[in-house]
């Protein structure tokens, strides 16, 4: 859990105003937020509550999400389901890669719950612009390659 250990001690300082961070690839699949903290494409979502990671998806899934970087793996059979199991009041989202029919309908399911959604999309851009180790070596090996190819 080392890079992802790394990546998610770079956005604690949401936790000031936060109570948690919930990230969504369910509709298109392809939220790089979610990939950069779970390094799968699993449909699913990711569930950051400051303390642990977890990911919460479908059985059909469940194989690929237990290939993620996350150690806690959650099977739901619906999205409502997500939310018997987080009783937190503030939730980090990335607004930016959601519809927002599915933020519509977000609210509604939380809404005797109290639950505010924040949107953090800009943190999460900026959290992944800054490099770690990992991904620097990464981008020397990938330009290894190219140089040899080309």
């Amino acid at each position: 859990m080392g890079e992802l250990s790394t990546r998610l001690n770079r956005i604690k300082e949401l936790s000031k105003n936060l109570d948690s961070i919930l990230l969504f690839n369910l509709e298109r699949g392809n939220d790089p937020d979610y990939f950069y903290f779970t390094n799968t494409k699993a449909g699913g979502v990711f569930h950051y509550d400051f303390s642990r990671p977890r990911i919460f998806t479908v059985k059909m899934e469940l194989e690929r999400a237990k290939k993620s970087w996350a150690n806690k793996i959650v099977t739901i059979e619906k999205v409502e389901d997500i939310f018997s199991n987080i009783k937190k009041e503030r939730i980090g989202i990335d607004a930016q890669h959601i519809s927002a029919g599915f933020l519509k309908r977000l609210k509604k399911l939380t809404e005797k719950k109290k639950i505010k959604f924040v949107d953090i999309s800009k943190n999460l851009s900026e959290t992944r612009s800054m490099k770690t180790p990992y991904e620097i070596q990464n981008i020397k090996e990938a330009i290894r390659v190219a140089k040899k190819i080309l």
